[in-house]
């Protein structure tokens, strides 16, 4: 019996390690998480800053988030989010509205890159779309009852980039977006945050390329009345030598 107590204690002593271990080395086992099946899903290295989470407040933090491009593309970082944190209700865990208090998204960047026909956004969002359907087809007899409620979503400074082959050349600013109280499924409040983000773009987009269309009839125009100027002289000149002589 005590033999049996003994190991008994020993393995308790064992769980309660195991415990500690993984709560005090959380943040890193989470880092190297994101960063191995993110680079699966995504098709290309993702990278992670650092990790912070709180369990007992029920935050959490990415910091230096990255995504570098494609195969086929350049070398450069297709997307980039300085942080990324939220804070939920721990509370409300496990129940079927699950209480999000707030998400912040600081200064993200993405770099819409155009090569060979297509985009780096579309190769990697027809990834996505191949994974999805696999996870559509293995769980299209389950239900989600999970509805969310999110008292606060703050994206600031977001920075987009357009490049390559047919694409014009444009730094675009798209400003922040703050939204306030969703509610829904997941795929509802995607859907709530993609239509203004969506218009925001739109309009700052079509903005930024009506003044760099602006810009290029201007250095158009100047460097025409610049050629105009110099044969205009050059005739001037040889005129002048002409009856000079």
């Amino acid at each position: 019996m005590k033999k049996v107590i003994i190991g008994l204690g020993f393995v308790v002593v064992l769980l309660v390690g195991g415990a500690v271990f993984f709560i005090s080395n959380l943040d890193g086992i989470v880092k190297t998480a994101i960063e191995t099946y993110g680079s699966e899903a995504v098709g290309s290295q993702v990278s992670v800053g650092s990790v912070e989470i709180n369990l007992t407040d029920g935050t959490a933090a990415i910091y230096d988030f990255s995504v570098a491009n494609p195969e086929g593309f350049s070398d450069q970082v297709m997307m980039r989010f300085s942080e990324v944190s939220v804070a939920i209700d721990i509370a409300t865990i496990r129940d079927p509205l699950i209480v999000v208090d707030s998400i912040v998204a600081r200064e993200p960047y993405v770099l819409y890159e155009s090569a060979n026909g297509t985009t780096n956004v579309d190769a990697v969002s027809a990834r996505f779309a191949g994974d999805e359907e696999e996870t559509v087809a293995e769980n299209s007899d389950d239900e989600t009852d999970i509805e969310l409620s999110i008292a606060s979503i703050l994206i600031e400074n977001i920075e987009a980039q357009m490049a390559g082959a047919g694409v014009p050349d444009l730094s675009i600013n798209l400003g922040d977006i703050n939204l306030q109280n969703l509610q829904g499924t997941p795929d509802e409040i995607a859907s709530q945050i993609m239509g203004p983000v969506t218009r925001q773009i739109s309009v700052n987009a079509a903005g930024a390329l009506l003044e760099a269309t602006a810009t290029m009839i201007t250095d158009g125009l100047e460097s025409a009345v610049d050629g105009l100027n110099g044969v205009g002289d050059a005739l001037e000149e040889g005129l002048g030598n002409l009856f000079g002589n």
